[in-house]
């Protein structure tokens, strides 16, 4: 079942952040536990919440914040029910996994998965195993428990032995120890079939049952009896909890369990999952994690300075914490001038700076090489990504050996700095060395094409997406407005000159407007005396860097472009997903990419700031106009979706 949008949005929860990514495994396991509950209830089978599952339910109503699974119980007798019906009430996606429906599976009690996502523990990961790994929810069994504490040592010793030898025989290539070898050998030598073994294995579980004890537990799963052994009774009787959106059947005596499991449980305290650290991918099925069950691509984002600001080091970031969670990703920036990276780069990610401090071409090329390719030899990188036009110019000239594929990723575009003898002797370069060359725009497709004679096979144009975060924060269009909004680095090349020159002719044309400037660069104290010398300090506003740019967004009327040059402007696409028309100079790549003109923004001939200013006063004074061009800005955005660019993306990583 689809849950609402609602509840997919990243929230706090008792002080905890609960993720998007999480919100989506959690919805995948909210439909896992309501087919279950729908099969049960058609076949008259009774299952309770348990462990994580039933505490959430009673303390948060829900899922504990920091929790990452369903948990349910069931008698024996009902479990063997449920394993005989199994097949004929569950289809795909759905899969009732037991170690006998699935001949590799390792676990004691049930798993129920959907097949078209991914959940394989770290520790399993590239282990060679290939039962499903769907997302789950676990089915534990309630079997009998004696009173006798020799006979319960007897039992416990046996299915340890037993549990000891099925672990061997499973294929698991990659995972045993020198022991474990010696057990396989020896099982096959027996002809130790392990069906068998495991129909031992629940024998033995099954050693007293349920009726005729005044204790069960789950033995299957857990063999403590201190910790782990209740009174039967317990579960005479029935109660539906709340569980986010669901009712979910718990005993009534559910204090006795919870004291037992967790002492005084009403006290939030955090702790980590049973599973220990998961990949979970709710959107893509777990067999594209098995491709390469052995080797884990390695693959390497290089930037030559990922301490500054700039939309280079935004998409670096955006496609280096995306590719993690399939990936082993490493980050390298070639060069430190301020220190520490300036963005925030996930845990899991490799990340490391060739030389501390501010360094020129020459000295990043001789002085770097050596640590450079001594890093990436070291960590057995497959792939190289240089974004950015310094990076693949450097990092082709440090690293010239086979065996690594390398990518030219350049985030401006060739013709706009076609004049500039040294960039373009550099991408030249970059573009000969690497095996591709990706471009943000087909404009910078076919220039490459046309201007370096590259062949088509050898570009690649590939839009930066959209974060999903701005999508989440947007909120609707004020169309009453009269603010303006232009953010990026204050640099020449963002032609924040050009803005203060139509900002002045603005002035002259209308006199009520307020101009918001987000960032900050080398051009700031001359972009703010030219505001001054013009008298307009309270019409345009340098708000300088902000932690929440995709927050400032809100309660604009329009946003302006004024850059000589881009690659790809993620501000302008930042502004559709906001509602927000734009105006922005038709420079060589990117806005005419972006928007259509007189759709959902205007396209103004390049660096006319006559002209920029006169639209921008008309479409101030004109409501109906921008309200109808706020409304038209959502017709290409799937374009520029994350999900439509990662796929690009992936098919050239695994090509």
């Amino acid at each position: 079942m689809k849950r609402e949008d609602s509840f997919l949005k990243e929230e706090i929860r008792s002080g905890y952040c609960v993720s998007e990514e999480m919100k989506k495994v959690w919805a995948v396991e909210l439909d896992l536990m309501e087919k279950f509950l729908e099969v049960c209830k058609k076949n008259g089978l009774t299952c309770y919440a348990e462990a994580g599952t039933l505490l959430g339910a009673v303390r948060h109503k829900g899922f504990i914040p920091w929790d990452d699974d369903v948990d349910l119980v069931m008698f024996r007798e009902d479990y063997d029910k449920m394993v005989k019906i199994a097949d004929q009430e569950f289809e795909a996606p759905y899969f009732f996994q037991t170690v006998y429906s699935d001949k590799d599976y390792l676990r004691g009690h049930a798993q129920l998965r959907n097949s078209d996502t991914t959940a394989i523990l770290q520790d399993e990961l590239g282990k060679g195993y290939r039962f499903n790994q769907g997302i789950f929810i676990d089915i534990f069994i309630l079997d009998g428990v004696t009173d006798k504490n020799f006979l319960f040592k007897m039992q416990k010793r046996k299915t340890r032995f037993l549990r000891k030898i099925i672990a061997c025989i499973i294929p698991n290539p990659d995972n045993l120890e020198w022991r474990g070898k010696w057990i396989r050998r020896l099982a096959s030598l027996l002809k130790l079939d392990k069906r068998k073994m495991c129909e031992k294995l629940d024998r033995c579980y099954r050693k007293q049952s349920a009726a005729s004890c005044e204790d069960t537990a789950l033995l299957s799963y857990m063999f403590k009896k201190e910790k782990n052994a209740r009174n039967k009774h317990i579960y005479d009787k029935i109660i539906w909890l709340d569980f986010e959106n669901l009712k979910i059947p718990a005993p009534a005596r559910y204090d006795e369990i919870l004291r037992i499991q967790y002492g005084d449980y009403m006290k939030p305290l955090r702790a980590g999952s049973n599973h220990g650290s998961v990949l979970f991918d709710a959107e893509k099925p777990y067999t594209a994690y098995l491709e390469h069950p052995s080797h884990k691509k390695k693959i390497c984002f290089v930037n030559y300075d990922m301490t500054i600001f700039g939309g280079a080091q935004r998409v670096l970031t955006n496609l280096a914490n995306a590719f993690c969670s399939r990936y082993e990703v490493h980050v390298i920036s070639l060069t430190a001038e301020n220190g520490t990276c300036g963005y925030e780069l996930k845990k899991e990610l490799a990340y490391k700076t060739i030389l501390p401090g501010k360094a020129r071409i020459r000295r990043t090329i001789m002085t770097g090489g050596k640590r450079l390719r001594k890093y990436l030899k070291e960590n057995e990188i497959d792939t190289v990504f240089y974004l950015g036009v310094y990076a693949g110019f450097c990092g082709n000239m440090m690293v010239r050996r086979k065996g690594i594929r390398k990518y030219f990723c350049d985030h401006g575009a060739l013709l706009s700095q076609w004049g500039d003898t040294a960039v373009r002797f550099m991408r030249k370069t970059a573009a000969r060395l690497s095996d591709k060359t990706i471009v943000l725009t087909e404009q910078s497709k076919n220039a490459y094409i046309e201007r370096f004679g590259r062949k088509p096979e050898e570009v690649m144009a590939i839009y930066n997406w959209i974060d999903d975060d701005v999508f989440q924060r947007s909120a609707p269009y004020d169309e009453k407005s009269r603010c303006i909004m232009t953010n990026g680095r204050l640099s020449k090349e963002k032609g924040f000159d050009l803005l203060a020159e139509t900002a002045e002719k603005l002035w002259k044309l209308t006199k009520d407007w307020r101009w918001e400037i987000f960032g900050e660069g080398e051009m700031m104290p001359e972009i703010q005396r030219r505001i001054t010398e013009a008298g307009l300090d309270h019409h345009v506003i340098l708000k300088g860097a902000t932690a929440s740019m995709y927050d400032e967004y809100k309660g604009h009327a329009l946003y302006v472009l004024t850059s000589y040059r881009e690659g790809l402007p993620l501000t302008l696409l930042e502004a559709k997903a906001n509602h927000i028309p734009a105006v922005s100079f038709d420079i060589v790549s990117g806005p005419g990419e972006i928007l259509e003109d007189g759709k959902d923004g205007v396209l103004i001939p390049p660096y006319d700031t006559g002209r920029m200013a006169g639209e921008i006063a008309g479409l101030l004074e004109n409501h109906e106009k921008r309200k109808k061009m706020s409304e038209e800005t959502g017709w290409n955005l799937e374009w520029f979706s994350k999900e439509a660019i990662m796929k690009k993306w992936e098919e050239l990583i695994e090509s």
